[in-house]
């Protein structure tokens, strides 16, 4: 009797092993099923935030061929509107404009932006640091990194000091222009910046056709380096031309350092646009460089794009 009910206990232990491993998979089943429809839903998020992010960009490409230009803006007052409001006027210098709750878009003419095919390594120095010993050191690393010998400036860097003493396995490209933005956060004096400073970095260059600096456009530190004045003499000029246009031009034209051939006062129609949607849970960023000067064929060429 004995030996039947150990049998019958071993027979039971047995199946209740295997109810609970079936229940073990199923839970692990549902567990999987629940991550994937979660991440599902998650792409299905994205992907509409991204195609809303392109379809608002297709109507501002219309608002802008649209538009009436000036010194620093766009301005479409007779626009219609195909779903997204846009403002009837959009300042060009990379400020944000709220279309919703979810939806907002900036726009940046390239002429506001130091242009790193044609950088002025002083005037970016000049930018990029108040202190006189790190301006020499940008300036000289950055004339280094492009001429093509090897002979080190006073304050620059050829290839030993980046393979000896930075201990890096990169040297100087010797192209004579930067090859892509990035190139910038590798040279001397630039190298050891902080995330926050980098990000100001990529904030004010671009890399696209050249454009002649639009002083319309520029904040008060880029003023000051370009023009080679005080900051405070550049807030006064800031201030001055939101004010009246003919009095800053009157102020401009009173500094020596002013060159109208080598500075511009008009935009130059190539715009560096950021979009960002929010679609639940999901966010989209596109950012795209377009050219806005027709040619024979085209009302606008697009340079670059990307997606995040």
């Amino acid at each position: 009797m004995s030996f039947k009910n150990a049998k019958n206990g071993f027979a039971l232990s047995i199946v209740l092993w295997i109810v609970a491993a079936l229940m073990l998979v199923a839970l692990l089943v549902a567990l999987f099923s629940k991550d994937t429809v979660t991440l599902s839903n998650g792409v299905e998020q994205k992907m509409l935030a991204r195609l809303e992010a392109h379809s608002v960009l297709e109507k501002l490409k219309f608002y802008i061929a649209t538009s009436n230009y000036d010194n620093n803006s766009l301005v479409n007052e007779q626009f219609s509107d195909l779903g997204v409001v846009f403002p009837s006027q959009i300042i060009l210098d990379g400020r944000w404009y709220e279309l919703s709750e979810h939806k907002r878009i900036k726009i940046q003419d390239s002429s506001g932006m130091f242009n790193l095919l044609s950088l002025n390594p002083l005037v970016f120095a000049r930018y990029m640091s108040d202190d006189r010993a790190l301006q020499n050191t940008i300036r000289d690393s950055i004339e280094d990194w492009l001429d093509s010998d090897d002979e080190i400036r006073l304050s620059g860097a050829e290839t030993p000091f980046y393979t000896r003493q930075k201990g890096v396995s990169y040297h100087p490209s010797n192209l004579y222009r930067l090859q892509h933005p990035s190139e910038l956060e590798l040279i001397n004096g630039l190298d050891t910046f902080s995330p926050d400073l980098l990000q100001v970095l990529r904030d004010h260059t671009h890399f696209a056709n050249p454009s002649a600096l639009n002083l319309m456009l520029l904040d008060a530190k880029m003023l000051a380096s370009v023009l080679q004045i005080p900051l405070s003499y550049a807030q006064t000029l800031v201030n001055l031309r939101s004010e009246s246009l003919r009095s800053f031009l009157e102020e401009l034209r009173t500094i020596n350092t002013y060159n109208s051939e080598m500075m511009s006062l008009a935009i130059s129609k190539q715009f560096i646009i950021e979009i960002e949607v929010e679609h639940k849970n999901a966010k989209a960023l596109l950012k795209t460089t377009i050219d806005f000067k027709p040619t024979e064929h085209f009302f606008y060429t697009v340079i670059s794009e990307q997606n995040y």
